[in-house]
């Protein structure tokens, strides 16, 4: 559940980009000729005020892709480049979306060996079946804990995407 909201959120935070794409911004240079850009005038320093330069972000004619034929346009999926805030975001939510479906196969494949085992009877083997027994159930619980470790490293990805 928490793992679908934070999908949600990020899809509703990549449309609000869009929508904040032609703010307004601002330059100005710090006392040691950096120089800032901020899209609120509250972060600018009062003494730097009267220097400020306003600009609009990006253009207000929207840029139109190259036209293409049907055929391409329809099996053509958008591509998303590393040279970009937006392309390097989808290439991070399609890299989350990659390995949270792995580790849903893994929790299934781990639930069904553990029901698998659960649905032999220890007591009703012999001392070399009891000990074959022991080894998988060893054997699943760590490969449980592995699948721990990769879950808790997916949560705290899905932390820092927010």
């Amino acid at each position: 559940m928490r793992l679908l909201t934070g999908f949600s959120v990020m899809a509703l935070m990549m449309l609000m980009l869009t929508a904040a794409a032609s703010a307004e911004c601002y330059k100005y240079r710090d006392e040691d000729g950096h120089l800032h850009f901020t899209d609120d005038m509250s972060n600018v320093p009062v003494e730097k005020l009267p220097e400020v330069e306003s600009f609009e972000s990006v253009d207000k004619e929207p840029v139109r892709p190259p036209r293409r034929s049907d055929a391409a346009a329809s099996s053509a999926k958008p591509t998303a480049s590393p040279h970009t805030w937006d392309g390097r975001l989808r290439i991070k939510v399609e890299d989350l979306e990659k390995e949270k479906k792995k580790l849903d196969r893994t929790f299934s494949e781990l639930q069904k060996q553990k029901a698998a085992l659960q649905q032999k009877a220890p007591e009703k083997m012999g001392p070399s079946e009891r000990e074959a027994y022991q080894a998988q159930v060893k054997e699943l619980n760590a490969r449980i804990k592995k699948y721990d470790r990769k879950r808790e490293e997916f949560e705290k990805a899905m932390e820092r995407m927010f």
